[in-house]
């Protein structure tokens, strides 16, 4: 190619360039990418520029999603304006930025009840619609007035243990760590501390995954009279004890219907609705249990003979792992609490392990508790409205030099609920939960706990229910 071919070309290439500005109404960018002291544990040192437009004389800088992993308070906003304008050409000084990350401006991802100088978004507001649970302790020797009176929660313990096909054996989902597995050490997390916890609040808490970990299990003889339903149940070994059961379909079932639970010198009353959580386990309470136990349905119109099966403990696997149940993925749970199989087995092709079936249940069982309820009403499933739902993982991770990894909440923010709910409510909840871990963890473990972010990603888990 000759001298003026070469030139030619280049100026081809230029006009090219030009034209294509003009054509598409945008400008060359005035920066590629803006540099920032993120407030979380991050390697960025740079939030790099994605797209950038001019519109009525005012700017709009869309960065890369990792800029909406940062702690944003209405302070931090005016900061990072501040420091974009800062980086800017002179003459763009003076005009007005709007900074955009996972296509929300930044100022969207202060939590309402930080806003002082901004409007709260009534979008993400939950609707004041009547709660219900399934089941309501009677026993109990204060009224919760407040809290999470009436709120029920699907919350689990990350995953569990998984058959793998191809390779015949039962795998961790994660690898040993510090003498464990996240499988179990979430579960050591979740179940003893923090279910009770939000059932001390007033919570009604549905896990996907076997709860109870003892390894002894009994089912109830059941006696059916015109005064009711009696289940006796014959244990063992003395301990403490889930007491779960199950009603089937029926169409006049009773919207309420009082059991009372008897074990020893101890006697618990409860309120039950029976319109809701059909055909599946639902958990009564935990209770100790030195021989034997009692559960008697009575329901004003006798409509109690639905009660089809009442079961106390955990137990041992029944799919072939030689584990309890509790060690087991939310798979094994799920298929012996007869939820639909569109539900329980992932379709993708390729798979060739249980382990995708165990991910992906999970969060679709959420939509089939909830189905049929305000909180999604076109769903087809138990009519159980869930308020928040929660899984809580440990990562099994560690930094290089053996350091502190963080703390890390991940939401999909993206969309609405089915109820017309903004999905950033979810940012929201997820930044209190993140603080509140991380002012725990500072003051009870290391001051140098640090905060990785709150992730606004397309997880499974986070997008599907």
């Amino acid at each position: 190619m000759n001298h003026k071919m070469r030139k030619s070309t280049v100026l081809a290439v230029i006009f090219f360039v030009l034209f294509s500005f003009i054509a598409t109404g945008k400008e060359r960018p005035p920066i590629k990418s803006f540099t920032y002291d993120a407030n979380v544990r991050t390697v960025k040192t740079a939030y790099q520029l994605e797209d950038f437009e001019q519109k009525d004389g005012e700017l709009y800088f869309y960065f890369e999603e990792s800029l909406s992993d940062m702690i944003f308070t209405e302070a931090v906003v005016k900061d990072v304006y501040k420091q974009l304008k800062a980086q800017l050409p002179k003459r763009y000084r003076n005009k007005k930025l709007h900074i955009i990350s996972k296509s929300y401006q930044i100022e969207e991802f202060v939590p309402n009840h930080f806003r002082q100088a901004s409007d709260t978004d009534s979008l993400r507001l939950g609707k004041n619609l009547a709660p219900r649970q399934v089941v309501k302790r009677l026993y109990l020797p204060y009224d919760i007035t407040n809290g999470l009176s009436d709120r029920t929660i699907a919350l689990w313990n990350s995953h569990g243990l998984y058959y793998n096909k191809s390779g015949d054996r039962w795998e961790w989902q994660r690898p040993r760590l510090f003498g464990t597995v996240e499988d179990l050490m979430s579960s050591a997390v979740v179940l003893p501390y923090l279910m009770p916890m939000l059932r001390n609040a007033g919570a009604e808490v549905f896990v996907p995954r076997e709860r109870d970990i003892q390894t002894a299990e009994a089912e109830a003889e059941i006696y059916r009279s015109d005064e009711g339903t009696e289940c006796y149940v014959k244990v063992p070994r003395p301990g403490m004890y889930w007491v779960k059961f199950w009603y089937e379909t029926i169409d006049d079932l009773s919207e309420k219907v009082s059991c009372k639970l008897t074990s020893g010198k101890v006697t618990k009353e409860y309120a039950i609705d029976m319109n809701m959580g059909r055909d599946t386990w639902i958990y009564l309470d935990e209770v100790f249990i030195e021989d034997s136990l009692t559960v008697k349905f009575h329901a004003t119109d006798n409509n109690v003979y639905c009660v089809r099966t009442l079961v106390a403990g955990g137990g041992m696997s029944k799919d072939g792992s030689s584990y309890p149940c509790y060690a087991e993925g939310a798979r094994y749970f799920l298929k012996r609490s007869n939820v639909p199989d569109s539900i329980l087995y992932c379709t993708k092709e390729g798979y060739q392990n249980d382990y995708y079936d165990d991910l992906y249940s999970r969060a679709r069982w959420v939509n089939y508790l909830c189905g049929g309820s305000h909180i999604f009403e076109e769903h087809p499933g138990l009519g159980i409205p869930i308020d928040a739902c929660i899984a809580v993982h440990t990562d099994a991770s560690k930094t290089a030099d053996y350091g502190i990894e963080g703390t890390l909440v991940i939401c999909t923010t993206d969309s609405l609920f089915p109820n017309g709910v903004s999905r950033m409510a979810s940012n929201d909840m997820a930044y209190y939960v993140l603080e509140q871990i991380n002012s725990d963890c500072k003051t009870a473990i290391d001051t140098a706990w640090s905060v990785r972010g709150i992730w606004h990603r397309n997880y499974v888990e986070s997008r599907v229910p």
